[in-house]
C-alpha cells in the first residue's frame, strides 16, 4: 500500500511537473511576442521622432525664410512710399521723358 501511494504521488508531481513545463514555455512564448513588438515600438517610435524633428526643422527653415521675404517686402514698401505721389503713372511707368536706349 505505501508502494503505491507513493507512485501515485510522483505521478502526480510529474504531471504538475510537465503542466508547469507547458505553462513556462507559453510565458517564454509570450513573452518573446512582447519583447519582439515592444523592439518594433521602439523603432516605429525612434521613425516618428525623426519624422517630428524634420518637420520642425523644415518650419523653422519656413519661417526664416518667411520672415526674410516679410522684412524684404517692407523694405520695398518703403521705398515704393518714399517717391512722390505722382512718381508713377496710370502704366505704372516713371513720370517724364520716354527713354530711348540706343
Amino acid at each position: 500500500m505505501g508502494t503505491y501511494d507513493l507512485e501515485k504521488e510522483i505521478r502526480c508531481i510529474l504531471q504538475d511537473s510537465s503542466k508547469i513545463r507547458d505553462y513556462n514555455t507559453k510565458l517564454r512564448n509570450e513573452y518573446m511576442k512582447i519583447n519582439d513588438e515592444a523592439r518594433r515600438l521602439k523603432v516605429e517610435n525612434f521613425k516618428l521622432f525623426s519624422q517630428y524633428a524634420c518637420a520642425e526643422i523644415s518650419l523653422a527653415k519656413y519661417k526664416a525664410k518667411y520672415h526674410a521675404k516679410s522684412e524684404e517686402v517692407k523694405l520695398l514698401q518703403s521705398v515704393i512710399n518714399s517717391f512722390s505721389p505722382g512718381y508713377f503713372n496710370k502704366n505704372n511707368q516713371p513720370d517724364g521723358p520716354e527713354r530711348t536706349d540706343s
